[in-house]
C-alpha cells in the first residue's frame, strides 16, 4: 500500500465516492481503512433502524424494533461507538415503530445518544418519542420540519424539546401548519443565520414579528398571505418606521401582499437575491412602479431578482389590449408611505418593461425573471437599455406564454444586441412578437460570437424561417437546449437539426 493512501485526509477524499457497502468492506479490510470507513459510512443516515439494532437484545419484527432482554445503559457500548460518527439523520413517512421498553431505555441514559449530529429532519409522521430523543444534540445546527397537513403533539413537542435546551441553530426551515405553542418558541431561536417558514395561515402575526428581529439572519423565505400590514403596526407600532429592522438579511424570498412586501424590502439595506410572489388579486392590484422604484432606492447591490404575480382569468378576462385599458388606473397608497402614486398607463397589453429602468443603479444584476399572468412588455429600445444597466446579466426570462408574444413589440434584432452587448448571458427567455419582415433587415453576417449562451427559449409571434434563424444561431457555440412556441414546434424540430448537425 502507497504511504499516501495512509493519510486521513485522502483516504476520505477518495472515499467519498464510495457506496455504502463499498465503505463497510473497506473498514474490514484493513485497520487503516477502519475510521475514515466508518465515519463516512454512518456519517449520514436515512432510518435509525440499523442504530437501534447495534443495541444488545433488540430486534426488528413485523416492522416494530423491540426489545427482548433486560438491557441497562451499560450495554450501549457497540450503539456509542457508531453513534458518535452521525451527523446527519432523516426520519422519513414510515418510521419503524419502537416499542416501549426500548423506547423507556432510550429516555433513561443520562448522556447524549448522537452527541455530534448535525443535522436533522423530519418528514410527516416521523415524529416519536423515540426520534426526538435520538435529537436532542448540542451540535445540532440545521433542522428541517415537514409537518404534513396537520399540527401534531409530536412536532410542537420537539420544537419546545428545541427551545429548552438551549441549541444554537443556524438553519431552520418548517413546512406545514404549526400549532400556538410552536410558533412562540420561534422567537427562541435568535442566532439562526437561515430560516424557511412556509406554514400557510398558521404563521401567527407574533412569530413573524419576532423573526424580523433576528439579529444575524441572512436568509428568509418565508409565505405571508395571510398577514396584512394594519395587524402587525396594532403589535408593533415600529414597524412603521424606516429604520432597517433586517439588517443581515442578503437573500429574501416572500409570499404576501404588495403592502407588507414593500414594508419589508423598505427595511433593509444590503439584500442580494430577492424573490417576490405577490398574492394580490387583480381589483386590488398596487402600482407595479411603487414596488419598481422601492428595490430600486433599497437594494443597490442586487445581484437575482425574480417576480411572480398568477391571476386565475376566464378566457374573456386573458390580457389583450381591451382588458389592458381596464387595468386599475385608480390613485394607489405604498405601504411605506402615505403619500399617493398614480402609475401611468400600462403598455398596449401589459405594463411597460421600462418601469424597470430605476433598477439601474443595481450594476451587479446577473439574474432577471418576470413571471407574470398580465405581462411585462416593451420593445428592442427596452433590451437595449436592460443591456445597458446590466452588463453582467446571466440569466433574463421575459416570460413564454401566448400573452407575453402577442403583447410584445420585440423583435429578433434584439438577439443581435443582447449577443453584443452581454457576453455572459447564459440562459434567455424572449418573446418576439415583431412581424416577420424584420428578419429581412437583421445585420445576420455581422451576427458576433454568443460564447455563455446554453439556454435559449424564443417564443415567437411567427413561423420561424429556419434558414435565417439556423445562422442567426448559428454564432452560440455552447448552445444546447432550444425552445419556441408549442405551435410551430415543427419548424422548431428543423432549426435544432440544422444547428446540431
Amino acid at each position: 500500500m502507497h504511504n499516501a493512501l495512509l493519510i486521513d485526509e485522502v483516504q476520505r477524499q477518495i472515499f467519498r465516492f464510495c457506496t455504502s457497502q463499498d465503505l463497510a468492506h473497506l473498514a474490514s479490510c484493513t485497520h487503516a481503512f477502519l475510521d475514515a470507513a466508518l465515519d463516512l459510512r454512518w456519517r449520514d443516515l436515512s432510518s435509525i433502524v440499523g442504530l437501534l439494532l447495534l443495541i444488545p437484545g433488540v430486534e426488528l419484527q413485523e416492522g416494530v424494533i423491540s426489545l427482548d432482554k433486560n438491557v441497562t445503559s451499560l450495554d450501549l457500548a457497540r450503539f456509542e461507538t457508531y453513534s458518535v460518527r452521525v451527523r446527519s439523520i432523516a426520519y422519513s413517512r414510515k418510521v419503524t415503530q419502537v416499542d416501549v421498553r426500548l423506547s423507556q431505555l432510550l429516555s433513561l441514559v443520562p448522556t447524549t445518544l448522537l452527541p455530534h449530529l448535525g443535522r436533522v429532519s423530519f418528514r410527516p409522521k416521523g415524529f416519536t418519542p423515540t426520534t426526538t430523543r435520538l435529537s436532542n444534540s448540542p451540535a445540532l445546527q440545521c433542522v428541517q420540519l415537514d409537518t404534513g397537513f396537520f399540527t401534531t403533539d409530536g412536532d410542537a413537542g420537539f420544537i419546545q424539546q428545541l427551545k429548552a435546551s438551549g441549541v444554537q441553530l443556524r438553519q431552520m426551515s418548517i413546512r406545514g401548519p404549526l400549532s400556538l405553542t410552536a410558533n412562540e418558541a420561534l422567537s427562541s431561536f435568535t442566532t439562526v443565520e437561515t430560516l424557511s417558514l412556509r406554514l400557510g395561515t398558521s404563521l401567527t402575526p407574533e412569530a413573524f414579528l419576532s423573526v424580523l428581529s433576528f439579529p444575524v439572519l441572512r436568509e428568509l423565505d418565508v409565505h405571508a398571505t395571510h398577514l396584512n400590514m394594519q395587524e402587525l403596526q396594532i403589535l408593533r407600532p415600529e414597524v412603521h418606521h424606516t429604520a432597517p429592522i433586517l439588517s443581515s438579511l442578503k437573500i429574501l424570498r416572500i409570499r404576501g401582499s404588495s403592502d407588507l412586501i414593500q414594508s419589508i424590502i423598505s427595511r433593509t439595506i444590503h439584500l442580494h437575491t430577492l424573490h417576490i410572489e405577490l398574492d394580490d388579486s387583480l381589483i386590488r392590484n398596487r402600482s407595479w412602479k411603487t414596488m419598481i422604484d422601492l428595490i430600486g432606492s433599497r437594494c443597490h447591490h442586487l445581484e437575482a431578482l425574480t417576480i411572480e404575480h398568477h391571476l386565475d382569468l376566464d378566457a374573456e378576462q386573458q390580457p389583450t389590449p381591451p382588458i389592458a385599458a381596464a387595468l386599475p388606473q385608480h390613485t394607489l397608497i405604498s405601504a411605506h408611505n402615505s403619500r399617493p402614486s398614480t402609475p401611468g398607463p400600462p403598455a398596449k397589453d401589459g405594463f411597460e418593461l421600462s418601469l424597470f429602468y430605476s433598477l439601474k443603479s443595481a450594476r451587479s444584476l446577473r439574474h432577471l425573471s418576470l413571471d407574470t399572468t398580465i405581462p411585462f412588455v416593451g420593445s428592442d429600445q427596452d433590451i437595449v437599455m436592460f443591456a445597458k444597466y446590466w452588463p453582467c446579466l446571466e440569466h433574463l426570462d421575459l416570460g413564454a406564454t401566448s400573452s407575453h408574444v402577442s403583447s410584445s413589440d420585440i423583435s429578433l434584432r434584439s438577439l443581435h444586441i443582447l449577443a453584443t452587448a452581454l457576453p455572459r448571458l447564459q440562459s434567455l427567455i424572449l418573446p418576439i412578437g415583431a412581424p416577420v419582415v424584420l428578419l429581412n433587415s437583421l445585420p445576420l453576417a455581422s451576427t458576433p460570437v454568443w460564447p455563455s449562451l446554453e439556454r435559449l427559449t424564443l417564443p415567437t409571434a411567427f413561423i420561424p424561417d429556419v434558414v435565417e434563424m439556423t445562422a442567426l444561431l448559428g454564432s452560440c457555440p455552447l448552445l444546447r437546449s432550444l425552445d419556441g412556441h408549442q405551435e410551430h414546434e415543427e419548424a422548431w424540430e428543423k432549426i435544432r437539426a440544422s444547428l446540431y448537425a
